[in-house]
């Protein structure tokens, strides 16, 4: 190919920019030749490779010029992207372009085609970060597979992508196998896949966000719980819980028990008392006093000097365990 002088003229007339892509390592030849080939044409170079440019008026100090400096920035663009390990000693874009073509992605290669093929059978979903990060590998080794001259239909790269899927997976699987013929495709099963993907892992944010709830919501009473450790029934003594809590026929604190009086269920109004007494002594003279409550009793009518009795109240004294008194 003839270069055109003002089109090299104003690339040339510009500063040199390089695109930053990841270097060729002997593994990622299709995706690096596909970028490399975009930042070529990017840069109005890659006729410099494909086909090749050819100075034919050598007289022409000009275009001769020229020629050398979209030559050395086309070079120099393809030196930079490889490793160092990969660097040639070459002196022309396009010789250097097809010495990597030939140690890469040898046409024709039956080796490399069958190699390629294991890879791309032996992918699985569990072995990627993630849905995105699977195709991305399905996709580079089936370029990789176009790039060699096997040429893989598109249904069957969509076939293999839903035979690496996990079990869990066949749900979707199946709804995708039964689409018509006309809809199966490898950017359908993309699409579907990664719709099912996001809603997976907003369903797992939601399963978090509930748990942490539920513990904020929790953390209270465990707090509650804990400080319970400390409390003295003082109806048994024991620690852990409290005297209304307290299963009956414990014995109650330093030889003593807690009678409690309820009111009667009769329908009539009625007086509670709360009475504690000596489990040993039988003080018939003493008063029972309780600074707290609402009554004090005594079981001698002499020592009031004004009473008032009623019939209509009927008041029931029971111990804690039901038994009347």
């Amino acid at each position: 190919m003839v270069m055109d002088p003002e089109r090299g003229s104003a690339q040339y007339s510009s500063s040199v920019q390089f695109t930053p892509i990841k270097k060729l390592n002997g593994s990622n030849y299709a995706t690096w030749s596909f970028q490399m080939k975009l930042v070529s044409m990017d840069s109005d170079l890659w006729t410099t490779v494909q086909p090749g440019e050819e100075l034919k008026d050598v007289k022409d100090h000009r275009k001769v010029h020229l020629h050398e400096a979209r030559q050395s920035e086309a070079f120099a663009k393809i030196c930079l992207a490889i490793g160092d390990e990969q660097q040639l000693h070459l002196s022309s874009p396009k010789d250097v372009w097809e010495e990597l073509q030939r140690l890469f992605a040898p046409r024709d290669s039956k080796l490399r085609i069958l190699q390629l093929r294991r890879q791309l059978y032996a992918e699985k979903l569990e072995n990627c970060a993630g849905v995105d990060a699977y195709f991305g590998r399905m996709n580079r080794i089936a370029s990789e597979l176009v790039s060699i001259g096997d040429r893989i239909d598109d249904g069957d790269i969509a076939m293999t992508i839903l035979c690496g899927l996990p079990k869990k997976w066949d749900v979707v699987v199946s709804s995708i196998c039964n689409l018509p013929e006309s809809e199966f495709s490898r950017s359908t099963v993309k699409r579907r896949l990664l719709a099912k993907w996001q809603r997976r892992i907003d369903s797992d944010v939601r399963s978090v966000e509930a748990m942490t709830a539920e513990a904020v919501q929790r953390m209270p009473v465990e707090k509650r719980q804990s400080a319970r450790v400390n409390i003295v029934c003082f109806k048994c003594g024991e620690k852990g819980h409290y005297a209304r809590e307290c299963a009956p026929g414990k014995k109650g604190r330093e030889g003593s028990s807690r009678q409690i009086a309820e009111s009667a269920t009769d329908g009539h109004s009625s007086n509670m008392f709360a009475s504690c007494y000596g489990a040993s002594t039988d003080a018939t003279t003493d008063w029972i006093i309780d600074s707290g409550a609402t009554h004090h009793m005594c079981p001698h009518k002499r020592y009031f000097n004004t009473l008032y009795t009623s019939s209509s109240v009927r008041t029931n004294c029971k111990r804690f365990d039901n038994a009347s008194r």
